[in-house]
């Protein structure tokens, strides 16, 4: 595939933890579940994870909607932050993203 070292990642709060549940849920949002993670689990380790794992917000006020993506290199860096609501962001993004594709190949 074009972006074989390409992987999407969805933090969910509510606690799915079925397998079948996430399936229907992934259905629902068109996301390809063979590059398209979803993580789930406790309150505390999800936002444990955007606090100190994406940097999005603080212990006290942890953002777990938000308009932003974050950029992850395949060793675990954050590479960047994008707007999901501003054009030159999406632009940013895709550059980004075939860029870091292109060296980790």
């Amino acid at each position: 595939a074009k972006h074989d070292h390409l992987q999407h990642l969805s933090d969910i709060y509510n606690q799915i933890k079925e397998l079948e549940l996430l399936k229907k849920y992934a259905k629902r949002y068109d996301a390809d579940i063979s590059t398209w993670s979803f993580v789930t689990g406790k309150y505390e380790q999800i936002q444990e994870l955007i606090a100190n794992g994406f940097k999005m917000g603080d212990e006290e006020e942890i953002v777990f909607h938000s308009s932003r993506f974050a950029l992850v290199d395949h060793e675990g860096n954050l590479r960047g932050y994008y707007s999901g609501t501003e054009p030159m962001d999406h632009e940013n993004l895709t550059r980004d993203i075939h860029s870091l594709v292109k060296k980790i190949k």
